[in-house]
């Protein structure tokens, strides 16, 4: 969304992909498809068994060759034969890594340029999930290793992130963070009761059961509200039956992304806080920081050092000293309602400077250089 915001206006924009907002005037390509299933799988077992030993010497020998493998997804061939009978862009913006071979292969065929942007470091995105590895890894790094040369340029939302990419395949990637669209609006009244809230995906990985039994160690004066999007349903239900009886925990439904910040104004402390349980979780500079500034939170760091040097450089709030329980209530007990005041007063002061103006600019530059 990012770059429509910083491109709509001057240029035209067509999006491939599941779905574009309604607020956005561009062209949309839907290239949502599922992957075919070959018909043979609905004949007995006995005539399914040849084809099932091919369909296994094939994933061993794609093992080797992974540029076949990529391309034996029926889903990426059908998404390539609709894309490539658009009119001939003069640049491509790539979403996401697995895309990206795909996105090359348009790049040849129009001359285009082409940029990645990338939200997370690919090749160990879920490397806590054994399965994942196992069919992803190898993938990711051919890709990284094939592709980021032919990139004119490619975006990341964190330094450390960045930094791992230079080193692992050579290429410099430019520093887009996850800001947000300046609001304004002032900082909410604090009151004798404190209000925490934490928001983003409800995934085990990210140890929020340390943030939800810390209200436990807080005075009654204390409540928080998490507002999860759920990725896996029988986790988030599990999560939310374990504070069923917790009277000061509530659970509210998302919200549109555009509407989030204003959404958490009437709040707090946001507690910015995710377990470091992989690379990716350890260095991220999430969007929820950058939401709590512009809601104008005070705010607690988890163990991200961006987000904890972001917080300490600008005197946004206080970070934790390890993701447990009793570390982070110690902490939300640090700040008393005087500082929660002062605190909200440095995020509101600092509100501009830390939204999306800056990232506009550079992300205009370097397409203007893309496409020259």
């Amino acid at each position: 969304m990012k770059q429509l915001d910083a491109l709509e206006s001057t240029y035209d924009i067509i999006v491939a992909g599941d779905s574009v907002p309604l607020s956005y005037k561009v062209e949309f390509i839907n290239i949502n498809v599922s992957p075919t299933t070959p018909k043979y799988f609905s004949w007995p077992w006995i005539f399914r068994l040849p084809f099932a030993i091919i369909a296994h010497l094939k994933r061993l020998l794609f093992e080797w060759f992974p540029m076949q493998k990529y391309w034996q997804s029926s889903q990426r061939r059908i998404q390539f034969k609709i894309l490539r009978l658009i009119q001939k862009p003069d640049l491509i913006i790539c979403h996401h890594f697995m895309m990206l071979p795909l996105a090359y292969k348009l790049k040849k065929q129009f001359n285009s340029a082409l940029i990645l942007n990338t939200h997370e470091y690919y090749p160990l995105e879920y490397e806590n999930q054994l399965d994942w590895l196992r069919n992803n890894f190898k993938m990711n790094q051919w890709i990284g290793k094939t592709y980021l040369s032919h990139c004119n340029s490619c975006f990341g939302v964190s330094e450390h992130i960045n930094q791992r990419y230079l080193d692992e395949f050579g290429k410099d990637f430019v520093y887009i963070p996850n800001d947000k669209k300046y609001l304004n609006i002032e900082p909410s009244e604090v009151t004798d009761t404190i209000k925490l809230v934490h928001h983003g995906n409800a995934i085990p990985e990210r140890g929020l059961e340390a943030i939800g039994d810390s209200i436990c160690l807080l005075p009654a004066s204390y409540t928080l509200t998490f507002i999860l999007v759920e990725i896996d349903p029988e986790y988030l239900q599990a999560f939310q039956d374990r504070y069923h009886n917790e009277k000061r925990i509530c659970f509210k439904k998302e919200v549109e992304v555009k509407d989030i910040s204003a959404s958490l104004n009437s709040y707090d402390i946001g507690l910015c806080i995710i377990e470091p349980s992989n690379f990716t979780y350890k260095y991220c500079l999430p969007n929820k920081f950058f939401e709590f500034i512009q809601a104008r939170l005070a705010i607690i760091a988890g163990l991200n050092p961006e987000v904890v040097m972001l917080t300490e450089k600008h005197n946004l709030g206080l970070s934790i000293g390890s993701h447990d329980a009793n570390s982070i209530a110690k902490t939300i007990l640090r700040m008393s309602k005087s500082e929660i005041v002062k605190f909200k007063q440095n995020v509101h002061r600092k509100a501009n400077e830390l939204s999306d103006d800056l990232t506009f600019k550079a992300i205009q530059l370097e397409v203007n250089k893309a496409l020259e």
